[in-house]
């Protein structure tokens, strides 16, 4: 495996700190089992990756030049927050796809010392979001755009949605790991970071 030395997480309230949702979260789990020395936490709650939430497309360049391993744990919200999906191939970054293809293709282009991971988060329940958004599109389309554009990229892509042992909507586990069916708990937290461990090289 190899040695890193500067953990990037870019995300939003799974990987935001402040707000106070576990007491140890899954990068800080990652960062002790590989015994990675400097973090830098880049989640901000409520993050989009397309526009207009404290997008990502639009704060990348807060990357570190010095990362040699980066995260991107997001999506969810593009989801919930009912972010247009758009279509393969657009340009728009105020639809998911588009913004999505350039966040790669510039993280790509800026940074090519680092190992990338784009994380698509559990299958969620609907305590917190509905199943269906006011786009009439489901969780499953933004998991198909992410698996479509992380391979134009060759970014290599960990589903959390297509666990079953990791499915907030499945009520049982969503009691045992999450806040309220979307967030982790800190037993949440750790069960991810042990399975992102079995993915990293």
């Amino acid at each position: 495996m190899t040695q890193y030395q500067h953990l990037t997480v870019l995300g939003d309230s799974i990987t935001d700190q402040r707000n106070h949702y576990a007491h140890k979260w899954y990068y800080q789990w990652l960062a002790e089992w590989l015994a990675i020395p400097t973090i830098t936490n880049l989640g901000i709650s409520g993050s989009t990756i397309a526009q207009p939430y404290d997008p990502m497309v639009e704060r990348w360049q807060a990357i570190p030049e010095s990362t040699d391993l980066l995260l991107i744990y997001a999506g969810v919200n593009d989801f919930g927050r009912d972010v247009p999906l758009g279509q393969f191939g657009d340009q728009s970054t105020a639809t998911f796809y588009g913004a999505l293809q350039k966040l790669l293709g510039q993280i790509t282009k800026r940074y090519p010392q680092a190992t990338v991971y784009f994380i698509s988060h559990v299958h969620i329940g609907t305590d917190f979001f509905s199943a269906v958004n006011q786009g009439g599109y489901q969780q499953q389309n933004y998991e198909q755009a992410i698996a479509q554009v992380t391979d134009l990229f060759g970014v290599q892509h960990i589903s959390l949605f297509n666990e079953s042992a990791l499915s907030f909507a499945d009520a049982q586990q969503a009691a045992e790991l999450s806040l309220d069916s979307l967030h982790p708990n800190d037993a949440g937290h750790e069960k991810i970071a042990q399975f992102l461990r079995t993915k990293i090289r």
